[in-house]
């Protein structure tokens, strides 16, 4: 199952106290692409979000450092590995 991020004003995983941005403004998705998975940034064209400084892709593939501009905020995404079995 894709895990997803909602980023908005509303009851949403990233809320943002940000009244420029809507109530659900953008969602990260973690999904297949290609022969791996990644994290993609889905926005909705009511609802004006930056990436990097430019309009995003409708589908665009997120890296590590990359930021989100929303409304009147910015999000920096950064994806942190989880270790796996073993002991700390």
């Amino acid at each position: 199952k894709d895990a997803r991020t909602v980023i908005g004003r509303g009851r949403v995983g990233c809320f943002v106290d940000d009244p420029a941005i809507a109530e659900f403004h953008a969602v990260i998705v973690y999904l297949p692409i290609g022969e791996t998975y990644g994290f993609c940034l889905y926005t909705d064209q009511s609802a004006p979000t930056r990436l990097n400084g430019q309009s995003p892709e409708p589908a665009a593939k997120l890296q590590s450092g990359d930021r989100i501009a929303v409304g009147d905020t910015e999000l920096v995404f950064l994806e942190v590995p989880i270790e796996r079995g073993g002991e700390a």
